[in-house]
């Protein structure tokens, strides 16, 4: 098979300023080597903050002016200069972007999948091409008319899939391609992800999907704050993971609700504080008193009041007559946690928005404890799938948590937030540290509800069971009601008291 990537030796790291002038150095990628080849998908793996994203924008050579990247990269032999780059970039080399900014808000969903075609002779073609393409993911014709913030979290990923696929490229770095999306959509992803493989195309597989990784590639390479720790056969990690090598491996792979569901106690280290030697030293500790065992689904009231969450009659659409939810009715307390199920584009995350009252133009009713909510702050608050989406990027991270209220030092160790996190822009964290500084936004001490909208899919298998532990831990002390908006039911099956489903007809 022809080498299509090559990485060697790739290191990459940012300079920051911080108390005014003080500069100092945050090395987030060290020495990394990996290959890719034709008719092969290799899948990274790794905690959140581990780099995975970062290797993807400097292959592609999209880093941030601060950046400083050391290392060799080559393209089908070829040096991977910046020219290259510019080259080959939306062409031969394609993205699948994780986050669903890409998407352009101001252009109908078709014209920015094909682009700006001046030769009218093709355009034709190519719209017939992309339409096609569309269809394969279930995409219907209307959608192309579509803008971005009509879409729900799964048809944008679709659409972003679908946009990649468009100029067919020998090689595919898709980060993140299957979070919110439903399974069905997730098959067909993978599906699509093998056959491109069988083809003769290469993939880059970033995922946090442990599941997604086996089914799809051949081998797995695990990133840990910047190294790669090990590289191994897809096949090790099946059975009982014996083959696996590495302490850290081993954690993904017993952190698999199909195995133990257990991890390691700790958080990743702070960048700025790496130890010497193996990364995971400080929390390699795999012994079974040190595992925590799955989330209890019994919850007590403990004597507490309860407050009754309900939505009566909901109807809303964004486009007249062609309604998202039509006459849907809610209910739940605050000692439960709840699970929403359904397939992408049933209305889940348009309701969640009703319930937080992001979206006013809506028929029907909402009440707590048979009162309607009042103007102000809100009691039921929504947790993004997307925290980068929600966070003001000229904020630094104190005055954004400040903002809602100033939280204990248990709690952002219970969260692991780490105190110098706070001097950050969000640009400056991963997803998974934005994302903890989201949920714990969220659960003000006025909070009775919170709605958690695939709040973990861009996140890896320990990082999720790590904040769900967290996150359920606090609801409960603090008599939080918490709605679990999810695609895997599994994890709902494990961590809720209770699941409902929504289909596409809005019947729950």
């Amino acid at each position: 098979m022809e080498k299509l990537l090559e990485v060697r030796h790739l290191s990459i790291s940012f300079n920051q300023y911080f108390k005014g002038l003080e500069q100092r150095k945050l090395k987030v990628l060290s020495d990394l080597s990996l290959d890719i080849y034709e008719n092969e998908i290799l899948a990274v793996l790794g905690a959140s903050g581990s780099g995975k994203s970062l290797l993807a924008h400097a292959i592609l050579g999209i880093l941030p002016p601060n950046a400083n990247v050391k290392g060799e990269m080559k393209y089908k032999g070829e040096s991977l200069t910046p020219q290259l780059q510019e080259t080959v970039r939306g062409k031969s080399l394609c993205l699948i972007p994780q986050s669903v900014n890409y998407l352009n808000p101001l252009m109908r969903v078709k014209d920015q999948a094909v682009g700006n075609i001046e030769d009218e002779s093709k355009k034709k073609a190519i719209y017939e091409k992309q339409r096609k393409i569309f269809e394969n993911y279930g995409l219907k014709p209307e959608v192309d008319e579509m803008y971005p913030f009509q879409l729900s979290g799964g048809m944008a990923r679709k659409v972003l899939i679908s946009t990649a696929l468009l100029n067919n490229p020998d090689t595919i770095i898709a980060d993140e391609p299957t979070p919110g999306l439903d399974e069905k959509s997730v098959n067909e992803t993978i599906n699509n992800l093998i056959d491109l493989k069988d083809k003769g195309t290469g993939i880059l597989l970033i995922t946090h999907d442990i599941n997604t990784a086996i089914k799809t590639s051949d081998r797995i390479a695990i990133i840990y704050l910047g190294y790669v720790i090990e590289i191994t056969r897809t096949e090790n990690f099946k059975n009982n993971g014996e083959n696996l090598m590495h302490p850290y491996t081993k954690a993904l792979f017993d952190a698999l609700p199909e195995t133990n569901f257990k991890l390691t106690k700790g958080h990743q280290p702070s960048y700025m504080h790496i130890p010497k030697g193996c990364p995971y030293q400080e929390n390699c500790s795999l012994k079974t008193e040190e595992c925590v065992n799955e989330v209890p689904k019994l919850r007590e009231l403990n004597g507490n009041k309860m407050n009754i969450l309900k939505a009566e009659n909901i109807s809303f659409g964004y486009i007249e007559k062609r309604p998202i939810l039509k006459g849907l009715d809610f209910e739940m307390n605050n000692s439960e946690v709840v699970g929403l199920f359904g397939d992408s584009g049933s209305g889940k995350s348009t309701f969640c928005k009703i319930l937080t009252r992001f979206i006013q133009d809506y028929y029907g009713k909402i009440t707590i404890n048979n009162n309607e909510i009042e103007s102000g702050f809100n009691p039921v608050q929504l947790i993004f799938q997307h925290p980068e989406k929600v966070m003001n990027p000229k904020w630094k991270m104190n005055k954004i948590i400040r903002e809602s209220w100033n939280p204990t030092d248990d709690i952002l160790d219970e969260f692991g937030i780490k105190k110098d996190w706070f001097d950050r822009y969000p640009s400056e964290l991963s997803g998974g540290e934005q994302q903890r500084f989201s949920i714990l936004r969220a659960l003000n001490p006025k909070t009775q509800f919170v709605i958690a909208d695939e709040i973990t899919t861009m996140l890896d298998a320990v990082t999720q069971v790590q904040i769900w532990e967290s996150l359920l831990k606090i609801a409960k002390e603090k008599q939080v009601g918490v709605l679990v908006v999810s695609h895997d039911y599994n994890l709902l099956n494990r961590i809720t008291d209770r699941i409902v489903y929504l289909d596409n007809i809005n019947n729950i």
